[in-house]
């Protein structure tokens, strides 16, 4: 990805529409490029945001620092090459995107307000982009975002599992056929 091995990257997958919040991940960047300036971004989507995302980086000349990619259906390759997956979204509610980040043992680095809505998500396997600088110290500590990776990828295997999640879903459709009969 033209990524050098010893940057930092952090990678989000996503639609550009506004609840994803294209803009913010481009603020937060710019934010932890100023604690982090070896640290490197790609946001792999598309969509009716495009055009003010490429104009912003385009401003201030953060092409070579910051990359959007066309949408593809396989990003394991790019979750395997980061070190973590930075989502602002502005809600969500279970995102296939943090379950594969979490799958591909990526530390989230996320807005407080995500974290409380997925309290799943905590400071043993993700990172909560707030006021304060703590986590620009542990985006800056590899051994802190390696904890944090396993610790998530943990958690993908032991919650989020294609094998568990099917489970899930067939105790819960028996549990509604039941009522129903």
């Amino acid at each position: 990805f033209g990524v050098a091995h010893d940057s930092l990257l952090l990678v989000a997958v996503g639609r550009m529409v506004p609840q994803k919040r294209p803009i913010a991940f481009l603020e937060h960047a710019e934010r932890i490029l100023e604690r982090l300036p070896h640290a490197r971004f790609i946001w792999v989507g598309d969509g009716a945001l495009a055009a003010d995302w490429d104009r912003w980086v385009a401003e201030r000349h953060l092409g070579n620092i910051i990359q959007r990619l066309a949408w593809r259906s396989n990003v394991r390759d790019m979750l395997f090459a980061a070190d973590a997956f930075l989502h602002v979204a502005e809600f969500e509610g279970l995102p296939l995107a943090i379950l594969e980040a979490l799958s591909a043992g990526l530390p989230c680095a996320i807005s407080p307000n995500l974290m409380r809505e997925m309290p799943f998500l905590n400071d043993t396997n993700s990172i909560a982009i707030g006021d304060g600088d703590d986590w620009a110290l542990t985006l800056a500590d590899p051994s802190e975002l390696a904890v944090r990776g396993k610790n998530a990828r943990r958690l993908a295997e032991e919650q989020f599992s294609f094998d568990i999640m099917a489970s899930r879903y067939e105790a819960l459709y028996r549990e509604v056929t039941a009522r129903k009969s």
